[in-house]
């Protein structure tokens, strides 16, 4: 009984703290797994850059994360298209950088 009772208030202990240890602020996940998947590609010396200008067609690295994120569920996605999308990996990159 007695390993019951510790149980229990071990497993409070933890529900507490996974609730009061912070928050995920919007599109941190999505950054992160960007970061992850760039310096994975870039160890292996494949393509994995990006470009704002709208007026070149989608990097290598943009269309594998557009073609990962088609096999999404349609309402997790949260880049319609190829652009958005873009600016997006851009952004996650750049923010890692000024972080540094």
């Amino acid at each position: 009984m007695r390993d019951v009772e510790a149980f229990t208030l071990a497993l409070s202990n933890v529900q507490v703290d996974v609730q009061t240890s912070g928050y995920q602020q919007k599109g941190q996940a999505f950054r992160g797994w960007v970061r992850n998947l760039r310096g994975i590609l870039k160890n292996a010396g494949l393509p994995c850059g990006t470009s704002r200008n709208i007026d070149t067609k989608p990097s290598p690295f943009v269309r594998l994360v557009y073609e990962i994120q088609g096999c999404y569920p349609r309402e997790a996605r949260q880049h319609k298209n190829g652009r958005s999308l873009a600016l997006a990996i851009y952004a996650a990159v750049r923010a890692k950088s000024e972080q540094i």
